[in-house]
């Protein structure tokens, strides 16, 4: 199972976790027909953020992981893209972003309708470096 941990852009990743997504996970149902992924919604102060893919497998360490980053401001609604997983559940899990706004945020709007009177910025997410985790 792989999982999307994100934190603010000025702390430790491990240790600051605000938000965490699944990837790819075989107990928790899809909501799209054709791959596993789900539409997630997280209210979060406004800032800079980052996140990282994991493998939640404790005898797995990483070296490096690359690190994705996007960034929220106050009042906005931010649609930062699909954070899709390309290859996972080994040492090197890789992701890339993805732009499906019409039909995540479609989605979104039948989730939770309040979405729907609510102006979405499309700000994708972007990778900018990597991360070397805490020994």
């Amino acid at each position: 199972m792989t999982e999307l941990f994100v934190s603010p852009l000025d702390k430790p990743l491990q240790k600051n976790v605000v938000a965490g997504m699944v990837l790819d996970n075989y107990v928790i149902a899809s909501d799209f027909k054709d791959h596993q992924g789900t539409v997630n919604l997280y209210v979060l102060p406004e800032g800079e953020y980052q996140f990282y893919p994991t493998v939640l497998n404790p005898y797995l360490k990483y070296v490096e992981i690359r690190r994705g980053r996007f960034s929220v401001k106050a009042g906005e609604t931010v649609y930062i893209g699909e954070v899709f997983l390309t290859q996972g559940c080994g040492p090197d899990p890789v992701v890339e972003v993805r732009d499906q706004q019409e039909r995540d945020v479609s989605m979104a709007v039948a989730m939770r309708p309040e979405v729907g009177a609510m102006t979405v910025v499309k700000r994708l997410a972007y990778f900018d470096g990597s991360y070397v985790p805490e020994k």
